[in-house]
């Protein structure tokens, strides 16, 4: 990844995946406060979203190491020119 644009459009991934993991934690919160009125519907809801939220988070650590690698391979060139 050597691209200016390519390192953009991670941070842009990274963002919208790091919004969404956000948006999850709110609307855990807003189930985990009416829980007793939906019952099991909303146990297997918040079942759902912690798997998501898991596979966000290992998509956001992963998509952040590439984008410190990139960014480093471009500093990289230009401390050699």
């Amino acid at each position: 990844m050597r691209d200016p644009k390519e390192i953009e459009e991670l941070e842009a991934e990274i963002a919208r995946d790091k919004k969404r993991y956000s948006e999850i934690e709110r609307i855990e919160g807003e189930i985990l406060e009416n829980i007793s009125h939906q019952g099991f519907a909303a146990a297997s809801q918040e079942g759902r979203f912690r798997d998501e939220k898991e596979a966000l988070a290992e998509t956001i650590r992963r998509n952040e190491e590439m984008l410190a690698r990139a960014r480093s391979q471009i500093n990289s060139r230009a401390d050699r020119q």
